[in-house]
């Protein structure tokens, strides 16, 4: 087997060499060319690498940024916490007041007409 990869590779080396011989020019070109496309697959590699580091830095940032939305749904649930029952004490304090403006309505309605201050409403 190693026999047939040597005579194949063989081969294969002196037709490379008889076309190097009889088209040597036009080879030279392609190796030219097929320099240039290595010289730009490197380069490509280049700025993939590049773009592959920007991307996992993209990354820290947005794990960054769900860091700190998570911590602001957090406080935001304690400031809720700490809100609702004063929402709530403010919201009987409104019905009180409905109900106050609602009485001092119905006083004067009835003719229980309020009295300027300093006057006595027995003289």
């Amino acid at each position: 087997m190693t026999e047939i990869r040597s005579t194949a590779k063989e081969y294969v080396d002196d037709q490379v060499a008889h076309l190097r011989e009889s088209q040597g020019a036009r080879f030279d070109g392609l190796d030219a060319k097929i320099d240039g496309v290595r010289a730009e697959m490197q380069g490509l590699r280049s700025e993939m690498q590049g773009l592959r580091s920007e991307v996992q830095g993209f990354r820290s940032e947005m794990q960054g940024l769900r860091s700190e939305i998570q911590a602001l749904g957090v406080k935001i649930d304690a400031m809720l916490a700490l809100y609702q029952p004063l929402v709530r004490d403010v919201r009987r304090l409104q019905q009180d007041v409905d109900i106050l403006k609602e009485m001092f309505s119905r006083k004067e309605q009835l003719g229980f007409a309020r009295q300027p201050p300093g006057e006595d409403p027995r003289e």
